[in-house]
């Protein structure tokens, strides 16, 4: 902050921190699900990615027969075929998506096999956006932002309208963002650079 305000249009510059995801612990004793002694991983790329695991799959027709069985046999998750996710997750027909999302219950975890015991550490992410260690953080100060504002819960999403309103951008078309949620909130054209923060 110090260095910013020394620039020489350091008053003009506005600051947005925002994160991705937040960070959870894993419960002590728990027992991973382990995908491999269920169904058989034959034709599959499987991404794990903190607590969750994603199934790609060479036939797309297993997935349901998949998630079928996971969800007999695993307590503390569940296994979702991309349209059956809920729908504030915004998945759709993302095909960056998988064939199968496998989700476990906070502070659980999913591993693809036993050989992947090691993965599991004291922290980590991936567990559904509504567990509250899962929450990032945002962050905002400069002439452009409301000062002295504390925000509530704030959708990933809404931080763009906010910045193409800050810097008097026109928005797309097609925009995942509620140009009225933060924008009308925290915009303004004063010169106070005081933070707001969720």
């Amino acid at each position: 902050m110090d260095g910013i305000e020394k620039l020489p249009y350091g008053e003009r510059v506005n600051i947005i921190l925002l994160s991705d995801h937040g960070q959870g612990a894993y419960l002590e004793n728990q027992q991973p699900y382990v995908l491999s002694n269920h169904v058989s991983l034959d034709g599959t790329v499987i991404i794990e990615g903190g607590s969750y695991a994603f199934v790609h799959l060479d036939e797309p027709g297993r997935a349901a027969e998949i998630v079928a069985t996971v969800n007999e046999s695993w307590d503390h998750g569940h296994a979702y075929l991309p349209q059956d996710a809920p729908a504030q997750w915004h998945i759709e027909n993302n095909p960056r998506f998988p064939d199968v999302l496998l989700i476990p219950d906070a502070g659980y975890a999913v591993l693809s096999s036993e050989q992947k015991a090691d993965k599991i550490n004291s922290g980590d992410h991936g567990w559904t956006p509504e567990t509250p260690a899962m929450h990032g953080f945002f962050i905002a100060c400069g002439p452009n932002i409301t000062a002295g504002i504390s925000l509530g819960p704030v959708k990933n999403i809404d931080v763009y309208p906010l910045m193409l309103s800050i810097l008097g951008l026109d928005p797309p078309e097609i925009m995942d963002g509620d140009a009225a949620s933060l924008a009308v909130t925290l915009y303004t054209s004063g010169r106070d650079s005081s933070c707001s923060k969720q």
